[in-house]
């Protein structure tokens, strides 16, 4: 499953930089942060029906998963090409080595970014244990929505900051 979208940005990498090349950068932009938002919800509203007994539509529901997080992925490996470009156009000099302090500062503030999927996570998970609520782990002992409600409301939370960034865009 996490290889889909690891898959997917390669792809992403790829294509967009030539959109953004074709289309402009900010009509590209456009496009992967709603591919971004789209499959990010999707990803956390596909549940499997296991009612069949047979299993098949836990099957579908894997496919339709695998699918989601690939054109998720594809989003997410745009980004990279067309950050680097709009930091080097937009970044008000015309030196070579500020463009490249642009877009290090650009790659910079990425890494920080990746570290909060974990944070939303552990706080989303601590939120439904300490209070008991509708995060809080399910089951016999209680009636929350679990980990794979925790795991869900992670992933749609996920489509927020391309929904600014759609939102700035457009």
């Amino acid at each position: 499953l996490k290889s889909s979208s690891f898959v997917g940005g390669m792809a992403g990498m790829c294509g967009m930089g030539y959109l953004g090349d074709v289309l402009g950068i900010d009509p590209a932009f456009a496009v992967t942060s709603l591919l971004m938002v789209v499959f990010a919800l999707m990803s956390g509203c596909i549940g499997g029906s296991g009612d069949d007994g047979e299993g098949e539509g836990d099957d579908q529901a894997m496919a339709l998963l695998l699918a989601a997080r690939f054109f998720l992925g594809v989003g997410i490996g745009g980004c990279y090409p067309l950050a680097s470009a709009k930091g080097s156009e937009e970044c008000g000099h015309e030196g070579v080595l500020e463009k490249n302090q642009a877009v290090g500062l650009i790659f910079f503030w990425q890494s920080i970014g990746d570290l909060f999927p974990y944070v939303v996570g552990m706080v989303v998970s601590a939120l439904g244990a300490a209070t008991g609520g509708p995060l809080a782990p399910g089951g016999d002992m209680g009636g929350g929505l679990g980990y794979v409600g925790s795991y869900r409301v992670c992933v749609i939370l996920g489509c927020l900051p391309p929904a600014v960034v759609l939102w700035l865009t457009l």
